[in-house]
């Protein structure tokens, strides 16, 4: 189980993050320390939200498009960059009415997520256009995103 690295590295001089849509895990590994919670599903999950907003961590929530198994079969968008925009406003707004300070908040645009290749390269290229929402934003950029591999069902 990962709580006693977590509990092991309580105190040290960086931030702790977990990766994970599970309530349940957000719930262990914020009381084991962790202080940044990033969520592939924007805590949409059941109890997500509640798991972050009952902490003072912060919460990175990330864009995506389908389930993770068959997101990257044909991902369809009218204009990406608006609906992914469109749809982190909301969720700003969501988890901000829930009681989690806008200052613990990070927005992740979700590159290869239910995304082509050519969506990608249109949110890489306007990433300057999420200033709109008045939170940091975080990039995470995969090798296989930018070579076109990452196209295919399974992520080639």
């Amino acid at each position: 189980m990962f709580l006693p690295v977590i509990e092991g590295l309580r105190g040290v001089a960086v931030p702790l993050s977990v990766d994970t849509c599970k309530p349940e895990v957000m719930r262990a590994a914020l009381a084991a320390g962790v202080q940044i919670v990033n969520d592939i599903n924007a805590l949409q999950q059941p109890e997500a939200l509640a798991a972050v907003v009952a902490s003072d961590a912060a919460v990175c929530l990330m864009h995506k498009q389908g389930r993770p198994k068959t997101m990257q079969i044909e991902p369809h968008y009218e204009d990406v960059l608006r609906e992914v925009i469109d749809f982190l406003r909301t969720r700003i707004a969501e988890v901000e009415a829930a009681g989690v300070l806008r200052n613990r908040i990070v927005v992740d645009p979700g590159f290869g997520f239910g995304k082509t290749l050519a969506h990608n390269l249109i949110l890489l290229r306007n990433l300057h256009e999420f200033s709109v929402l008045g939170v940091p934003l975080l990039a995470g950029l995969s090798r296989k995103i930018h070579v076109g591999c990452h196209h295919r069902a399974g992520g080639g």
